[in-house]
């Protein structure tokens, strides 16, 4: 293990949470979750059918998912000190979206800001090990030759950190650093582990909306693994992924490789799974 918290490190050595830290104030004048909550319960209260053929909306977060996320961010104020956030450089002043410039779709003029992720796994690292939740391997061999992915991501990785979790019903979840031309992130769970999130969709100017928006889904995929919210599936020629918190699905051409199917188990005992989204 390392002492060194980089943000580039995905690592649970990373200086472990204290009471006294106060949460980072990463995600603006309030935490993602906090909106989610303060929804959630607006929609629990309505007498219509909100949600209709989609399902049943949002439930409220229980204490022990808002206890996990504010030691997720008060352990953030840490392994994300070197990483600051960034506004969405798009956004104008009546709160839209403006137009990229053309020539922003082929650049990215600071690739180091996406370190960010990497920090905010750590984060999630510290939290899951100090918790007793799960065990830290790090530096495990990620790339495109090794065993660690049912099928390569796309982004190219080179070692990762893999949480395994105490409970043995739980699956593995992989946490790989790319780069180093652009330091993001790919999520794996299984083992193998089948990527389930890779961060940031793409690296140019044009694209980016600043970190806000993919440090919540990284949340939502993570927290979806630990509480066994999460189901996810590739073949050849398809691939989804359903949460909590929503659903996509993709295809294509036959890209070869297995057909893979994971669903999540929560990691602690006695600890009920959010309910799914149906699928789109």
């Amino acid at each position: 293990m390392t002492d060194d918290p980089k943000a580039s490190d995905v690592s649970a050595s990373a200086a472990q949470p204290r009471a006294s830290d106060p949460p980072a104030p990463y995600l603006g004048t309030s935490l993602w979750w906090e909106e989610e909550q303060a929804f959630a319960e607006d929609a629990a209260g309505r007498s219509d059918d909100l949600w209709g053929l989609w399902g049943p909306g949002p439930a409220p977060f229980t204490p022990e998912i808002l206890a996990l996320l504010s030691d997720v961010e008060t352990a953030f104020a840490r392994t994300g000190a070197d990483t600051p956030p960034w506004p969405d450089p798009h956004l104008l002043p009546d709160g839209s979206s403006g137009s990229p410039e053309e020539a922003e779709y082929s650049r990215c003029l600071d690739p180091e800001k996406y370190r960010i992720l990497g920090a905010r796994a750590a984060a999630w690292t510290v939290v899951l090990t100090a918790r007793g939740w799960a065990v830290a391997e790090e530096g495990v061999p990620a790339g495109s030759s090794v065993d660690v992915w049912a099928a390569p991501p796309h982004a190219g990785t080179a070692a990762a950190t893999v949480l395994r979790p105490r409970r043995p019903e739980a699956s593995p979840l992989v946490l790989a650093v790319t780069g180093p031309e652009l330091p993001g992130l790919v999520v794996g769970v299984g083992e193998p582990a089948l990527a389930v999130l890779e961060t940031p969709d793409c690296g140019c100017d044009a694209c980016d909306d600043g970190s806000a928006s993919m440090l919540r889904e990284l949340d939502e995929i993570l927290l979806s693994v630990v509480d066994g919210s999460l189901e996810a599936h590739r073949s050849p020629t398809a691939h989804g992924v359903r949460t909590s918190f929503g659903s996509s699905e993709g295809s294509g051409e036959d890209t070869g490789g297995p057909s893979v199917r994971v669903r999540a188990a929560a990691w602690v005992e006695d600890w009920t799974p959010r309910d799914l989204q149906q699928p789109f």
